[in-house]
């Protein structure tokens, strides 16, 4: 027995990093999976189990396509949202273009915000209606080498109190992660890359923070299945940063 079992979920961002380690997480827990993102070359493998979905995140028509698409597979019915399509965006706050600013929020903050509206009708059927957002360790300090990021994902951790408090039928509840091994960091500049030691896997800047690791997908989707299951039926609006300590030691 999964704790997922008949679970009925959709993710964005399905297709990499952590919104795939969760995709598998909760494919493994007994989730059927509506999968929401654009190449799906990395969910070949995920079975019956992983229903894709093409979306393109910036668009709101195809995200209010795709909760039809959903309730269709779904009979109507959602019991977990995870929202998770993301990016990196880089930038000092005295130079960036307004097209950077627009894109990155329409990513970042519009897009959950659609999906969340068009997943309570469905979620409504449901008794376990839940939502995990995946905010960031970067939400909860002054990061000023990607403040849109920054702002961004501070934005998701209050949206995501607001939506709880809003709608007290369901469970909704952030995850912060610090810094995981994720395709997120093709984005970094020459400068970043260079501090996260990315030829070397990371393991210098490791060695900066308590854990003397960096993350995985997988430590994000164990702590979106407690979300997510009835191990965390008592646990609602709040965010949980994963960051092996990398915030506590920077404060």
């Amino acid at each position: 027995m999964g704790k997922l079992d008949g679970y009925k979920v959709l993710v964005t961002g399905s297709t990499s990093g952590i919104g795939l380690g969760i995709t598998k997480k909760f494919i493994s827990e007994g989730a059927t999976v509506v999968g929401l993102g654009r190449d799906f070359h990395r969910t070949t493998e995920l079975g019956e189990q992983y229903i894709p979905c093409k979306c393109d995140m910036y668009d709101p028509a195809q995200i209010k396509a795709a909760f039809e698409f959903a309730s269709e597979q779904f009979d109507g019915r959602l019991d977990v949202l995870v929202n998770c399509a993301g990016r990196g965006t880089y930038g000092a706050i005295d130079n960036f273009e307004p097209e950077e600013f627009d894109e990155n929020f329409y990513l970042l903050v519009r897009a959950y915000m659609l999906t969340t509206r068009y997943a309570i009708p469905l979620l409504k059927q449901s008794p376990v209606a839940n939502i995990v957002n995946i905010a960031s360790a970067s939400g909860h300090v002054l990061d000023v080498g990607q403040f849109m990021y920054s702002l961004s994902k501070t934005s998701i951790i209050k949206f995501t109190k607001l939506t709880a408090k809003t709608n007290p039928w369901l469970r909704a509840n952030s995850i912060s992660p610090g810094i995981i091994k994720t395709p997120i960091f093709n984005y970094c500049n020459e400068e970043m890359k260079k501090a996260f030691d990315l030829e070397n896997d990371f393991a210098a800047f490791a060695q900066m923070f308590p854990c003397k690791r960096v993350g995985e997908p997988e430590d994000i989707a164990r702590v979106a299945l407690l979300f997510a299951s009835k191990d965390g039926e008592y646990i609602n609006g709040t965010d949980i940063l994963v960051d092996g300590g990398m915030v506590a030691y920077l404060q």
